[in-house]
């Protein structure tokens, strides 16, 4: 590598980033991602997200394609965190990550949520919640992970 000069490696950065990987679908609905895309993906940052509105109803407008994160401590078990899923994802790859705290047990629901996998507890004190858009049903599938101590 010690001669190879910056511009080598611009250029080798951008003929991995044209590549596309085909992923998930038939022959007729097939998407594709970069290398770049990839990249972004896994090392993105952990957005913080905050609930808006007042008591007893909020919201949460997770990012699609990042890790989230959300600490519910200040609710009370009376108020209801509603999370908006984008919509019009056709023909395209989506996931939210979603980790939540929520110690006083606030009721959580996702409108227009439709699909599960098996495990799907949104009523837990701490949990991720885990949203993939599947193409082929052209809907949002969700599941939960609970976080235990050890």
């Amino acid at each position: 590598m010690a001669d190879k000069t910056i511009s080598d490696l611009e250029q080798l950065a951008e003929l991995l980033d044209s590549l596309l990987i085909p992923v998930e679908g038939s022959t007729t609905n097939t998407s594709s991602v970069s290398i770049a895309q990839l990249r972004d993906f896994l090392y993105n940052p952990i957005t913080t997200l905050t609930v808006s509105g007042s008591s007893p109803s909020y919201t949460l407008n997770p990012a699609v394609n990042s890790v989230n994160k959300c600490d519910l401590s200040s609710l009370n078990g009376t108020d209801t965190v509603n999370i908006n899923l984008p919509s019009g994802l056709v023909g395209k790859e989506a996931q939210i990550v979603l980790k939540i705290k929520n110690p006083n047990l606030a009721t959580i629901t996702c409108a227009g949520l439709t699909k599960r996998l098996s495990v799907l507890n949104l009523a837990l004190p701490n949990f991720q919640l885990i949203l993939d858009y599947d193409q082929a049903q052209g809907a949002w599938v969700g599941g939960t992970l609970q976080i235990e101590s050890l």
